[in-house]
Formats: C-alpha cells, structure tokens, sequence
C-alpha cells in the first residue's frame, strides 16, 4: 500500500504550498489505482486424442518393426507408410516412443538368449528331405562368443580389454626408464635399442 505524503508549512497558508499538496496528494492516489500486472501460467495445450485408425497402425507398425529387426525403412516400407509419418508419431507421441523402445529392447533380449544359446551349445533338429529322417545336428559351445560376451556384460568383474603401454614399474618393455624430459632423439636411440633386444 502506497502511503500519502502530506507537507505542512509552518509560516501559514502559502498558495504555491497547497497547490503542491494536493499534486503530492493525488500522485499515490494515481497509483493506486493502476492495476497490477501478474503473471499467468501458460495453458497446457490438450493434445487432441489419438484416432482408432492412428492406433491401428501404430499398433501394426509395431509388430512389423520387430518382424524387421527394428529397422524402421524396411517395417514403413512394408507397410507402405512414409517414414516422415513414423517420426512424427515419434516426436510428438510419448506413449508410441515408449513402445517403439519396448520393441527395441525385447529384440535385444531375444538376441542375448541367442548368443547365450551359442555360448552353452544347442542342438538343432532338422529333418532330411532326402532321406525322410529326423536329424540332430550338436552344435558345440562357442568359447569366443562367450568372451565377448563377458567383455559386454562381465566389465564390473574385470572382463574389460587392456592394452598395457608400459613394462611394470613405468619402465619400457626393455626394461629402460621412461623420462619425462627425455628428447625425440633420446626417445629414438631408446626405441631402436629395445628394437634390437
């Protein structure tokens, strides 16, 4: 609240005075009544709800873009839809992104129960048209699969490739030091020496 300022002369009534009184007398007034400005939170835009007929295909191209092993060319091309239409699905529908990451991962899934088939061995039945018979064919473990594997999955268990520059101690791996201050031409005749033995 704005507080009025109100001056009083102490010689008397002097018209100049009073004049100033009342402009200093209206002024706060005046401000008073000046509405405020506040600020208004913006309005959500209410998305408009999805059509069945939208729902449909997306549901469709979900079931296509996991049939293509989540390659969204060969699922849009399949099913004659335009790849701008499955991006804008993309960008502008939460819940269709989330589903489409859903397919992501459960192909993920089914390729690691793969590759921990191939690392363990399967046998694969199969059936001989030439001669009619009911085959099995053993496929043994795959040990390169399964260190690869541990490479991706095992690295908080020290499964983590390294390469080692340096012999033990900082030393080169001909057993010579490792100078900081050492020049290119000191670090060539090092370098050469190790080279012969």
């Amino acid at each position: 609240m704005v507080k009025k300022i109100i001056r009083r002369s102490s010689k008397g009534n002097n018209p100049k005075k009073e004049a100033s009184k009342e402009v200093v007398k209206s002024v706060p007034t005046a401000i008073e009544k000046v509405p405020v400005a506040t600020e208004k939170k913006p309005k959500k835009k209410k998305k408009p709800p999805k059509s069945p007929a939208v729902i449909k295909k997306q549901g469709i191209f979900l079931k296509a873009l996991f049939k293509n092993r989540c390659s969204i060319s060969a699922s849009c091309e399949a099913l004659n839809i335009g790849r701008s239409t499955v991006y804008t699905w993309l960008a502008n529908d939460s819940e269709f992104a989330k589903d489409v990451d859903n397919v992501r991962e459960a192909l993920l899934d089914l390729v690691e129960d793969k590759i921990l088939q191939l690392i363990v061995g399967i046998e694969v039945e199969y059936y001989d048209k030439a001669s009619g018979n009911r085959m099995v064919y053993k496929m043994p473990p795959n040990g390169r699969m399964a260190v690869e594997f541990m490479k991706a999955k095992g690295k908080h268990r020290g499964w983590t490739p390294r390469t080692e520059i340096t012999g033990a101690d900082g030393l080169t791996l001909g057993n010579k030091p490792i100078a900081e201050d050492m020049t290119a031409e000191e670090a060539t005749l090092i370098y050469l020496e190790n080279m012969k033995g």
